[in-house]
């Protein structure tokens, strides 16, 4: 059997964790014994047996209106950020710290963001309208897979007549039962063990980097991000701004694409592409951090927080994202992963992050044992050909 998968836009960095759901479903589809790639080459995907479009945050119409043309059935694999709960939010958070950094508004700063958090609200714009563009998409797929049941839900909000099934994943690159202790990212950075909090992924909005540093903007602690995309230019700078304006102790921005800048307490370190996108480093940096933080406004599939938990990290991390579903019992409802990770229910609540902050660092977790951690490609790819032979 032959699966293609029809992307586009996926060779851009900042779709890393999106395209690695697709090759681990590929490994696993080729694991079975079946063909499986990626091509946006339509003579190509043209001659497979199951066809799938995939991320919804491009408008896919053009690849759709060539399968409807000959007549072509398609999948879908989703990833459907819930635009309409996290976009505005999110943009408001930015807005009114921009804001407050130019110190030109006329009744609002920081102080009023930690005593009113709502209050950002005030500051929201429209959401993006992909899911809103690719609705026939969705509404004629034979299949949308989500990743958990929380993005099901968001699908069959959009688009109630949407055909969907569930595949969850496994935990993104650790696909080992354990690893052993690497001293690669001390060498690199010269931070102590267990001394840093860190957060990793490109700057932006929905992954509210700006959250991480003024939630940690009176903790003698450096914060360390990892950011191999440099995301929006904007958002960035006010990153720099605000850690620079508000943070006492190092931010450390390690990437390969971002140019080096230093100022105050701020230090952004460029890094051979080679070093920046080693798993080596990677691993070594969650194995060596007293805490990860990632107060995502949304993050799907959020592999960063699924490894971090996996190699026994303390985290907190913010209940809008799907990261809960993959510890949840699907027929009781029961949470049944440990104390790991700490869910903020607001990412813009800088006091509620604060104080999970202080309440997590430097604990202690064993590398996990929980079914999700053991979650293999294979099992991925059983579970696909599963919900396609089920789908009309």
């Amino acid at each position: 059997m032959r699966v293609g998968f029809f992307t586009r836009g996926l060779n851009e960095r900042r779709f890393y964790g999106d395209k690695q759901v697709l090759l681990m479903l590929i490994n696993g589809l080729k694991e079975l014994g079946h063909k499986a790639f990626i091509s946006d080459n339509p003579e190509q995907i043209l001659s497979c047996d199951h066809i799938f479009l995939s991320n919804i945050i491009y408008n896919l119409s053009s690849h759709y209106n060539l399968l409807k043309l000959f007549d072509r059935p398609y999948n879908l694999v989703s990833f459907h950020e819930d635009v309409i709960k996290y976009f505005g939010p999110a943009t408001a958070f930015y807005n009114a710290i921009a804001q407050s950094l130019k110190g030109d508004h006329p009744y609002f700063n920081l102080e009023h963001l930690m005593h009113a958090p709502d209050h950002i609200l005030f500051f929201s714009t429209f959401p993006r309208n992909e899911p809103l563009l690719n609705y026939e998409v969705i509404k004629n797929a034979k299949l949308c897979m989500a990743n958990t049941p929380t993005e099901k839900e968001t699908i069959l909000r959009d688009c109630p007549s949407a055909k969907v099934a569930c595949v969850p994943l496994g935990p993104g690159f650790l696909t080992e039962e354990r690893y052993d202790e690497s001293d690669a990212f001390l060498t690199l950075s010269g931070l102590k063990s267990k001394d840093y909090i860190l957060q990793i992924g490109r700057f932006s909005t929905r992954k509210n980097q700006l959250g991480s540093i003024l939630a940690t903007k009176d903790l003698d602690v450096p914060l360390v991000f990892i950011a191999n995309y440099p995301g929006c230019k904007g958002y960035t700078k006010t990153c720099y701004k605000a850690a620079t304006k508000w943070r006492k102790a190092p931010t450390l921005i390690f990437s390969s694409t971002i140019e080096p800048y230093e100022e105050g307490p701020l230090k952004v370190i460029r890094v051979p592409t080679e070093w920046a996108l080693s798993h080596d480093l990677v691993l070594s940096a969650y194995q060596h951090a007293g805490l990860y933080l990632h107060p995502a406004f949304m993050e799907l599939p959020g592999f960063v927080s699924l490894e971090a938990a996996k190699l026994g990290i303390p985290s907190v991390a913010s209940s809008w994202t799907t990261l809960k579903d993959y510890f949840t019992d699907p027929k009781t409802g029961e949470y049944t992963l440990d104390e790991r990770i700490a869910y903020v229910d607001k990412p813009y609540d800088i006091n509620a992050i604060t104080s999970s902050v202080e309440a997590m660092f430097g604990k202690s977790f064993p590398q996990g044992e929980h079914p999700t951690f053991s979650r293999r490609e294979k099992a991925m790819a059983e579970d696909l050909l599963q919900a396609l032979q089920g789908s009309p």
